[in-house]
């Protein structure tokens, strides 16, 4: 599909996820067949919503949240509650407040790109285990959507292009051609921002604030490899720091396997969840199948990648005092170092590091 004026538009107003949900929230206002196709996907993630539900944009919660689409029955209830996402990660609110204030079977529905699908729902049933809140068995009644049950309420996930697509389908059916034209804009939005589309910059973006962050997540990777050399869990020698663009970190070895800790913007926008990145592989420096086994057994989050091995991310706490992040992220660290002493036996890494993409070597 080419770009759309609503997609173009919607860039230059650097608010291409408020422009989505507008313009969502207008379709299903103005199309019976654009909701029925959200009521059918609604019942596809186990909830059935009452006929005649209507609804409302950027409403405020009764604990201060603004949702993006709410949908109201005609008693009052309000059966769902949708977040519009495109690469933005989940509020502090997200989900678990949200959940406590939705009345007992009622639906959150998180609208977003199917690339990010996987990534955003694992998010989602961590926090919702935290929060304790008990998670269901997911259910996958299409490619892409997957849906449980936390607690009284339903989580389901969607992406844009399954929503659209149903909607489109019913509406040209129905011969609306002018509903049918809102939703190809709103479809162009949405391949617009699955091609990751530079974004025009904003001045909070362009602040020195922007660029001191990125310099004190570089000297963390580092203070926390020098610290886990010190302490005896990984070792530096005869190994270089290494840096990139977006990329800033220190070779390690642990335990005889090669590894990288750093800051990993690249990392960071593909999968969100940390800045920081704790990459492993084999004592030669390739991707292997025991240190997966070895995470796996140890339930240490990662992601696996035939190129780059596997990839774990070091959560990093809000809100909170460098000491309280530096001391998590480094239990988190021992943690993985730990799931590591038996893949090699403690035999050394050998052979030279892979360059890292773009790498201009500190010696």
């Amino acid at each position: 599909m080419s770009h759309t004026l609503v997609s173009f538009l919607a860039l230059r107003m650097a608010q291409p996820e408020n422009v989505a949900t507008d313009a969502l929230g207008f379709i299903l206002k103005e199309s019976p067949d654009a909701r029925r196709a959200l009521a059918r996907l609604c019942a596809q993630a186990g909830v059935e919503l009452p006929e005649g539900t209507t609804y409302r944009t950027q409403v405020r919660n009764a604990g201060g949240g603004r949702p993006d689409l709410v949908g109201h029955a005609a008693d009052g209830a309000e059966p769902l509650v949708v977040e519009a996402k495109f690469w933005a990660g989940l509020t502090d609110a997200q989900p678990v407040d949200y959940l406590n204030e939705m009345m007992p079977g009622a639906l959150l529905l998180f609208i977003a790109p199917a690339r990010s699908l996987e990534i955003l729902w694992d998010e989602v049933a961590k926090r919702c285990e935290r929060g304790g809140l008990s998670v269901g068995a997911v259910i996958s009644s299409g490619p892409e959507i997957r849906s449980a049950s936390i607690g009284v309420q339903r989580v389901a996930l969607v992406s844009w292009r399954f929503l659209l697509q149903g909607m489109s389908s019913l509406i040209e059916a129905a011969g609306d051609a002018a509903r049918a034209e809102d939703v190809r804009q709103l479809m162009g939005l949405c391949e617009r921002m699955d091609e990751e589309a530079f974004l025009p910059l904003t001045n909070e973006e362009l602040s020195a604030s922007t660029g001191q962050r990125i310099i004190e997540f570089g000297q963390l990777a580092d203070d926390l490899a020098l610290r886990l050399a010190a302490d005896g869990h990984a070792s530096t020698k005869g190994l270089r720091p290494a840096s990139g663009n977006g990329r800033h970190g220190r070779y390690i070895h642990i335990h005889g396997c090669g590894a990288l800790l750093g800051f990993s913007a690249w990392a960071w926008k593909s999968k969100g969840l940390s800045p920081i990145w704790l990459g492993v592989k084999g004592p030669d420096w390739k991707p292997s199948l025991a240190v997966r086994n070895a995470l796996t057994k140890a339930s240490i989050r990662f992601f696996h990648h035939d190129e780059h091995g596997s990839e774990v991310p070091i959560m990093l706490l809000s809100g909170r005092e460098r000491d309280e992040v530096f001391a998590d992220a480094y239990r988190q660290l021992v943690a993985a170092t730990q799931a590591l002493s038996g893949v090699t036996q403690g035999a050394p890494a050998v052979g030279a590091p892979p360059p890292v993409p773009g790498e201009d070597a500190e010696e």
